[in-house]
């Protein structure tokens, strides 16, 4: 049986998952905002304090896409919940973010049929930022557990940890791949005799349509 401090917990950590997305996203798309807390009140569980999204002239292609960021922004916090340790992906415990999803759709276009596309490839794009960022949500989920409200220059410095991090072992991953491919080449080198050089253009020759290395189509007619 669940006790009443797991359910706690549990919605605690939804929480703090749920705002963490919509902060990372933030960072990630541009949109400036101020600090983002799970300090609840009588209306919400947490909040992210933000910028506000374009309400005039967004038809235009540039507000057009200055607004798909915010919908995408809004979508990134239900998705984070989808993560491990977060809560199992629930769009009814996110009217919030929905309702405003569709309002922000609104302001591009009239046609639903084209509202609805635009959020539902908005929700595509906030979960794929949410995958490729999850180590960064993570650690500002786990912050906001234990401070309650973190800044945007705190979350700014933990998604810059982790951009670093990652390239730091892109790189390593690299350079083994380099030295991998020198040792072999070396190696390949090192075998290499007339006899089986020789052998190896014999076999490139019996391909159909092969060219050799001096141009001539090894194919015969």
């Amino acid at each position: 049986m669940t006790t009443p401090q797991r359910r706690a917990d549990d919605e605690a950590r939804r929480v703090a998952f749920h705002e963490a997305g919509h902060a990372v996203a933030a960072v990630k798309l541009g949109i400036g905002f101020e600090a983002v807390s799970i300090v609840g009140d009588k209306e919400t569980d947490g909040r992210i304090i933000h910028d506000a999204a374009p309400t005039s002239g967004v038809r235009t292609k540039h507000a057009r896409e200055t607004m798909q960021k915010f919908i995408v922004f809004v979508l990134a916090g239900p998705a984070a919940e989808g993560l491990p340790g977060g809560h199992a992906y629930d769009w009814s415990g996110s009217f919030d973010d929905r309702d405003h999803a569709a309002e922000y759709a609104s302001r591009v276009t009239d046609d639903v049929a084209e509202m609805t596309r635009l959020v539902r490839s908005c929700r595509v794009l906030a979960r794929i930022l949410i995958r490729q960022n999850a180590e960064a949500v993570h650690r500002v989920a786990a912050e906001l557990l234990a401070y309650k409200t973190l800044s945007a220059e705190r979350v700014m410095r933990i998604v810059k940890d982790v951009d670093r991090e990652r390239s730091k072992t892109l790189m390593k991953r690299v350079e083994g791949i380099a030295n991998d491919v020198r040792r072999t080449g070396g190696a390949a080198r090192r075998q290499r005799t007339p006899e089986n050089e020789g052998g190896f253009r014999g076999n490139i020759r019996a391909l159909p349509g092969v060219v050799d290395i001096r141009g001539r189509c090894c194919a015969r007619a």
